[in-house]
C-alpha cells in the first residue's frame, strides 16, 4: 500500500475519537435542575417516576431543563433492596434538608433548583443564570470551567451518569409482584472541586467504567451542574452516542 494512503489511514485513526467531543456551553440562560428521591421500596414512587419520565419529551431537555432520579437506600429494610439505590444518594437527600431547602426527608420528594418542590406549575426559567458553564465532554477525561457574572462561594462541578427505560421485577416489599420502569435514573454521582483563575472555575477529572446496573438501559446521558453554597447555579447535558453506550 501506497505510503499516502497508510498517512491517510492513520490520521483518520487518531481524528476518530476526537470526533465524539463535544464542547457544552451552557451560556447565561436560567436552567431548571429537578431532582427526584425516589425507591423501589416505596409504593407512592412510582406515579412521581412515571410524572418525570414525562420530560423525556420536554424541548429543552438537556438545554435548559435538567431531570434526575436518585433512588434512595433507606427502604430497603422493608424487605426489598433497590438495586439503584445508594447511602450517597440518601446522604445527598439530607444535605438539602441541613441546607434547609426543607423541613422533611420522604419519598417521592422532588427539588427544582435546591428549593422542595411539592407539584403543581413547574416554576419559570430565570432570564439569566448566574454565571457561564462550560464542558468538554472527550471521553473519559473531564475539563470544565464556569465563569460566575457574581462573586459566590467556591462552586462545585457536579457530575452524573442517567439512565434511561431500567426496568425491575420487584418481588417484595411494597411494590411486590410489580414491574418498575425507571427513567433519568443516576447511576453515578461525583463531586469535584475548582482552582480559581482569572475570574474562572476550572475543574478536572475523568469518568468511572460504566457500572454494571448501565446494561439494561435504552439510552445514557451524561449531565453537569454547578451547585455555590449548596445552591443549584448552572448546567449542562448530553446524551451519549449510541455507539459509546
Amino acid at each position: 500500500m501506497k505510503a499516502w494512503v497508510w498517512a491517510w489511514i492513520f490520521g483518520w485513526l487518531l481524528a476518530a475519537p476526537l470526533a465524539q467531543a463535544e464542547l457544552l456551553t451552557s451560556g447565561n440562560r436560567g436552567i431548571r435542575l429537578i431532582e427526584l428521591y425516589t425507591s423501589e421500596g416505596c409504593s407512592s414512587c412510582p406515579p412521581a417516576e412515571q410524572w418525570l419520565s414525562g420530560l423525556a419529551a420536554e424541548p429543552g431537555l438537556w438545554r435548559d431543563t435538567f431531570a434526575l432520579a436518585f433512588h434512595v437506600s433507606y427502604w430497603d429494610y422493608l424487605g426489598w433492596r433497590d438495586p439503584y439505590g445508594s447511602k450517597a444518594f440518601s446522604a445527598r437527600q439530607y444535605q438539602h434538608l441541613d441546607a434547609r431547602h426543607s423541613r422533611s426527608v420522604y419519598t417521592p420528594q422532588f427539588f427544582i433548583n435546591s428549593r422542595e418542590w411539592r407539584g403543581g406549575d413547574l416554576p419559570e426559567l430565570a432570564s439569566q443564570s448566574t454565571g457561564e458553564l462550560r464542558v468538554d465532554t472527550r471521553e473519559p477525561f473531564i475539563e470544565a470551567s464556569f465563569t460566575p457574572l457574581n462573586a459566590m462561594a467556591a462552586p462545585e462541578l457536579h457530575l452524573a451518569l442517567v439512565a434511561m427505560g431500567l426496568t425491575s421485577q420487584v418481588t417484595a416489599g411494597e411494590n411486590r409482584s410489580r414491574v418498575l420502569k425507571h427513567d433519568f435514573c443516576v447511576l453515578q454521582h461525583q463531586q469535584l472541586s475548582g482552582e480559581l483563575g482569572q475570574g474562572t472555575w476550572h475543574f478536572q477529572a475523568q469518568w468511572p467504567a460504566l457500572p454494571t446496573t448501565a446494561a439494561g438501559a435504552t439510552r445514557l446521558a451524561r449531565v453537569y451542574w454547578i451547585e455555590s453554597g449548596a445552591e443549584v447555579q448552572q448546567a449542562v447535558g448530553h446524551w451519549l452516542p449510541r455507539g459509546a453506550e
